[in-house]
């Protein structure tokens, strides 16, 4: 019965957050601030922060149970962070301009 009141998006999410666990990852929605953490997940969104003289790369990385917004200072580009593509992160949660956060995480792809 739950099969059939259970949206594709939901489905998918789920199977996200299974995956991650069994890799042993932790599921955003159990992190705490300042805790350092490895999660697992797919990248929703790639941009470039021009902002004055310091530039970061910021993705987005949704594990199913929420997002995390993933940057690297002073990069313009990291290899094969792209839209859509698998990857475990680690790194230490903090909060930016009110959304979590990890700076310079260590990251690893995953097949997609």
């Amino acid at each position: 019965m739950r099969r059939f009141t259970t949206t594709e998006g939901q489905t998918q999410a789920e199977a996200m957050q299974e995956e991650a666990m069994s890799a042993g990852c932790a599921s955003l929605s159990h992190c705490r601030m300042r805790e350092q953490v490895r999660v697992r997940g797919v990248i929703s969104q790639v941009t470039l922060n021009p902002r004055g003289v310091n530039r970061w790369l910021e993705a987005i990385l949704d594990d199913g149970s929420g997002e995390v917004t993933l940057i690297w200072m002073g990069r313009r580009i990291v290899r094969g962070i792209e839209p859509g593509r698998k990857l475990e992160v680690e790194g230490r949660l903090t909060l930016f301009e009110g959304r979590p956060t990890i700076y310079n995480p260590k990251y690893s792809l995953l097949n997609l």
